[in-house]
């Protein structure tokens, strides 16, 4: 069900899901790059949609909106007949950090700090991208502009039978043509909501409507905003891939802490574990460079990060036979995550004095390894 919530989209071509932020007072239209509305009365929208997705043949959906936050919940539905509803998912944002339960997924409860900034896991957009039909629209935000790019005022008008502004977008891929703004709330209308839509004015609210604090003692995950240049590097403890020694795999792997790292500069690079078997993209290549130009992962330190979310063992030698000769450790992609970045391979560089160097996703040529380990401190 981790792609529930992208089924309004299917239905609009998009590739996420829109939710957002409301008020009560219609406003004026604001000049380019200003919210749109961002006033601290609440607004409650429902539907449902019709997607022939794979996901879900239909999807219900009910956000809860209020001064820059929201809470949408959806469930979906295998057919249009409204029978046996898969498990809700419910996003909600309070301003800051961003909690998606799904316990569809192995980690039911998510939690994106500073969610603004930060990337959706695996798929590189906003992590706010799945609710930001439902935030203010403002141009000067990556949600806003992941909703409708370099927007352009078309007019005023109205829509779904409430005062609006219509914006041209620029043609990106999955991305909208053109979108109505509702002016007293800021949301999205028109193509993101039906024409059936119910809106209700500040409907209940209490303490638990924008909690973004996992329930006690649930399994949950905090994944930071993109580590920075200057940053202080995050504290980990992550697990070492013990070599090959019998058929039985359960063999325990060495804990590798940051505090073993501390006071030299160091290379991390989490890499999926699909680039042990084909299919690298130059990952494999990025990963020897990293190798050799740190003389096997020693000067500096260079340690490889398998991502898994199982134990891994080392049978047959697979890492030299890639011609990695640093340490390889594995981890669920929690630590990945502590880091802010999320991709199938990231590079983060640390100085000695454990502040960020360099935060690099993707390939990178052994000339950009280079420059990269000789700016090192």
């Amino acid at each position: 069900m981790r792609g529930l919530v992208g089924a309004l989209a299917v239905s609009v071509g998009l590739g996420f899901v829109l939710a957002g932020c409301g008020g009560n007072k219609p406003t004026s239209v604001q000049p380019s790059g200003q919210s749109i509305a961002n006033n601290a009365q609440a607004l409650e929208v429902t539907f449902r949609m019709l997607t022939g997705s794979d996901d879900a043949a239909m999807v219900d959906y009910d956000a809860i909106v209020q001064g820059g936050k929201v809470r949408l919940k959806t469930v979906g539905y295998p057919d249009a007949s409204g029978a046996n509803p898969f498990t809700p998912v419910v996003l909600t944002y309070d301003g800051t950090r961003l909690l998606v339960h799904d316990e569809g997924n192995s980690t039911p409860y998510l939690v994106y700090e500073n969610a603004a900034h930060a990337k959706s896991i695996g798929g590189g957009e906003p992590a706010l991208a799945r609710v930001s039909g439902f935030l203010p629209f403002d141009e000067s935000t990556q949600y806003s502009q992941w909703l409708c790019a370099k927007a352009r005022h078309v007019k005023d008008g109205v829509d779904l039978g409430r005062p609006a502004v219509k914006y041209s977008c620029a043609a990106t891929t999955g991305g909208l043509a053109e979108v109505w703004i509702d002016k007293a709330f800021g949301i999205a209308l028109s193509p993101l909501v039906p024409a059936d839509a119910k809106f209700v004015v500040n409907p209940p609210i209490d303490a638990g409507t924008f909690s973004t604090a996992p329930p006690a003692g649930v399994k949950s995950e905090v994944i930071g905003s993109g580590a920075k240049t200057g940053d202080k590097a995050p504290a980990f403890t992550i697990t070492e891939v013990p070599p090959f020694v019998s058929a039985d795999k359960s063999a325990p792997g060495k804990p590798i802490s940051s505090t073993e790292l501390a006071g030299h500069p160091y290379v991390l690079a989490f890499f999926d574990e699909s680039f042990l078997f084909g299919g690298d993209d130059g990952a494999v290549t990025s990963l020897r460079d990293l190798s050799d130009l740190s003389t096997g992962g020693t000067k500096p330190a260079a340690l490889a990060v398998l991502l898994t979310a199982s134990n891994f063992v080392d049978k047959g030698g697979i890492f030299a036979s890639k011609g990695w000769k640093f340490r390889v450790a594995y981890d669920d992609s929690r630590v990945q995550h502590l880091f802010g970045v999320s991709d199938r391979l990231d590079f983060v560089f640390v100085n000695g004095d454990d502040t960020i160097s360099a935060v690099r996703p993707g390939v990178m040529t052994k000339a950009e390894l280079q420059a990269a380990l000789g700016r090192l401190k």
